[in-house]
């Protein structure tokens, strides 16, 4: 009877799976490996990814996460002693949403001054490959929360604007964010580019003064948002308070002033206070009590303030009209806190018609009953003869037409475009019903299909190969090495007739060929193919 000794070759038996995206967990198992020696597992780079120890007979079991590596082919190696096996693994392409911020605008596009009211406009745009909802957008002052917004949804490559508006303090430099998913609850191929900054330079006021402060419910000592208030003396001014009760009111003239404040469901506040110049600002806090009692007329309202500046000396001394302030402030107040404003009956409305005028888009407007109209747009709002954004005049009327224009409502002059134009106007009526109308205008089809250089070039990480349509096709370009040979296939799918200059509608290739590889240095040739059109352009990779 013979016996023999038989040695079972090192061998890799299975790595499970053999492919998926980054966070993939794999098992590999082996045999035939020295008993209990260390096996390394890495991914041919010297970047061990995990270790384990054979076991007596010389098996072992390891459980890794591939991460950290672009897609395509990876190779994987398992050391032990003297021991080597290879074998490869392909990471897959997650479809994921990636949210960005394009471009913030700030306005007024003229110096500002502490306590003036800028409007905070920011561009958000899914970069990813796939859709994502209910997105919440912060706008910051420093690291001041002013607000949020919200985009139901962005489908790839869409872009949405959103936009916060709020009065600033105090003076020096401010950086003003927005930061799209601040709270890191949709999953993202990058986590690190959802914030936005631009950073004004606040002015102080010369020879003016600020007055603020917090309006809260006198029981609860709760902030009330949206409580607006107003400051009548040597100049006018007035405010709505944000989420945190406060309010800012800036270039005031020092003097003796009646402050105002009201809020629906709330008895009104009237309290004279001092506005001197100083580098402080004047603060004034008020308390409202809630209303129990039915709401007080107009004349009962004119009348309350009337008896106030009527009663102070100091006003009448430097020869204020105290019937006008009184008729004003109890016109603001009674149109902003009665359920039945005392003026202006019916709800507003607005039609829209936009006209191109050379290089210029004229947005024609008929509105009824308005008393703000807001625009939003990336183009340059160049003028308007009928209004941007203006407050109506809010006095007792019995007209039943309210305040009505026909006319230009703004100019917008047109930049070379690739996308369509986005034009948000918003619009607040006599009752402070607040509605919208949004129009896209599609950018002009080019008169032919072209394909043009590759950027950059050479090339030394990846390139955009840019193009143009005239026509809806179906989109291909092919890469060729300068011995003709196919390297690479770039599927775009069906595109739209339009420019497709820019880096984020170019075509992008990451220099690497069908199975992930990068390709070497050298001269290629790309071909586009867009229905029956085609053409071909040389490009170096360096």
């Amino acid at each position: 009877m013979a016996t023999g000794v038989y040695f079972i070759k090192p061998k890799l038996i299975s790595l499970y799976p053999l492919s998926g995206p980054e966070g993939t967990e794999v098992t590999a198992d082996g045999v035939g490996f020295p008993a209990y020696n260390l096996v390394l597992v890495d991914f041919g780079t010297q970047e061990t990814i995990t270790t384990t120890e054979t076991t007596g007979n010389g098996t072992f079991l390891a459980k890794f996460i591939v991460n950290n590596q672009p897609a395509g082919t990876t190779l994987i190696t398992l050391t032990a002693y003297n021991l080597q096996l290879t074998t490869s693994f392909f990471i897959t392409k997650e479809d994921l949403p990636d949210l960005t911020i394009t471009k913030i605008k700030i306005s007024p596009n003229r110096p500002i001054f502490e306590g003036d009211r800028i409007n905070v406009v920011a561009w958000i745009k899914n970069i990813g490959s796939k859709h994502t909802e209910n997105i919440e957008i912060a706008f910051l002052d420093q690291t001041d929360i002013k607000g949020t917004r919200s985009i139901r949804r962005l489908n790839p490559g869409q872009t949405e604007a959103r936009e916060m508006h709020w009065r600033i303090y105090p003076f020096g430099t401010h950086t003003i964010s927005v930061i799209a998913d601040r709270e890191n609850v949709i999953p993202e191929k990058d986590e690190d580019n959802n914030i936005g900054t631009k950073t004004i330079f606040v002015l102080k006021r010369q020879g003016s003064a600020l007055l603020m402060g917090t309006i809260t419910d006198k029981n609860t000592h709760n902030p009330l948002p949206n409580t607006l208030v107003i400051a009548i003396g040597k100049s006018f001014g007035m405010d709505r308070t944000d989420s945190n009760g406060r309010y800012i009111i800036g270039d005031l003239k020092p003097g003796r002033y009646i402050v105002t404040a009201i809020k629906r469901g709330y008895i009104p506040e009237i309290k004279k206070t001092s506005i001197h110049l100083s580098p402080l600002p004047n603060i004034l806090d008020l308390e409202l009590k809630k209303r129990r009692e039915a709401e007080l007329s107009f004349d009962e309202l004119y009348q309350k303030i009337l008896s106030n500046l009527s009663q102070d000396i100091t006003l009448s001394k430097e020869e204020f009209n105290p019937e006008f302030l009184a008729f004003s402030a109890a016109s603001f107040l009674s149109a902003n806190s009665s359920e039945e404003p005392i003026f202006l009956e019916e709800p507003g409305t607005a039609t829209l018609k936009i006209q191109r005028e050379g290089e210029s888009l004229l947005i024609k407007a008929s509105l009824k009953n308005i008393l703000v109209a807001k625009i939003e747009t990336e183009l340059e709002i160049e003028s308007g003869d009928l209004l941007k954004e203006r407050s109506a005049n809010m006095l007792r009327t019995t007209n039943p037409e309210g305040i009505t224009g026909e006319g230009v409502l703004v100019k917008l002059k047109i930049e070379p475009a690739e996308e369509p134009i986005e034009v948000h106007c918003t619009f607040v009526d006599c009752l402070g019903n607040t509605f919208s109308i949004q129009e896209s205008i599609e950018p002009e089809a080019p008169t032919e299909t072209q394909l043009l250089q590759s950027y950059p070039n050479p090339a030394d990480n990846s390139c955009y190969i840019p193009f143009k349509l005239s026509t809806n096709s179906n989109v291909t370009v092919e890469i060729y090495n300068i011995l003709g040979q196919k390297v690479r296939t770039i599927e775009a799918g069906e595109r739209k007739a339009g420019s497709y200059t820019k880096q984020d509608r170019a075509i992008f290739w990451n220099l690497k060929n069908n199975n992930g590889q990068n390709v070497a240095k050298g001269l290629y040739f790309y071909q586009l193919k867009a229905g029956n059109f085609k053409a071909t352009k040389a490009m170096v990779v360096k």
